[in-house]
């Protein structure tokens, strides 16, 4: 996304880009998960609150539905290496790469491709945004890409209050994961001098 703006930039020399591409600094994308404007954007905060509370709700589910104790049982080290991965990089890697990717990049092409039309744009890189999905969680991206994309639109093509969803999104279900796999795991195999470690 950075190169394809900066293209775009040399290409287009002293003309606006139609308020359509962000061109606010990568390190500003990336923190735009912290900053107080979007966490308070209302069209922020009130999916994220859906958000949680439909994990939540999902999470009781679960936990009822799930208390056979059939869940693989790993070493604390691989659940160390599980949380990090669920609730640090994947929200890390998903949230500004995903947006740029997908709402500043291949949005904005559609959009061109489509002869200007935002909802065929916002479609069709949400249904890439949905099969670059595991396919149990393709209906859930598709929406929740909709919704970014849509989101993306309504902002000129500006991307933090996507990213801001989106990163936080990811640390919710993150944490819902990790907390199920550890409440399924109950206990973790014996070591080698038997001792064994509940959760």
């Amino acid at each position: 996304y950075l190169v394809y703006r900066d293209a775009w930039k040399e290409r287009h020399p002293g003309e606006d880009a139609g308020s359509q591409i962000d061109f606010s600094p990568a390190e500003q994308l990336f923190e735009a998960p912290f900053r107080r404007e979007n966490l308070l954007d209302p069209w922020v905060w009130i999916p994220l609150t859906l958000v949680s509370g439909l994990t939540a709700a999902d999470y009781v589910l679960q936990w009822r539905e799930n208390r056979d104790g059939s869940f693989a049982r790993m070493s604390p080290w691989t659940n160390s290496l599980y949380s990090i991965n669920y609730i640090a990089v994947q929200p890390l890697g998903s949230g500004a790469p995903e947006e740029m990717f997908y709402r500043g990049f291949m949005q904005r092409e559609f959009k061109g491709a489509f002869g200007g039309s935002s909802t065929l744009a916002v479609l069709a890189s949400s249904s890439l945004f949905a099969l670059s999905h595991a396919p149990q969680g393709h209906l859930g991206a598709a929406i929740a890409g909709t919704y970014l994309g849509f989101l993306a639109e309504k902002n000129h093509g500006r991307l933090a209050p996507g990213i801001t969803l989106h990163y936080w999104s990811c640390i919710i279900l993150g944490m819902e994961t990790v907390l199920l796999s550890h409440a399924f795991q109950r206990t973790t195999p014996p070591t080698a001098l038997a001792v064994q470690v509940d959760f």
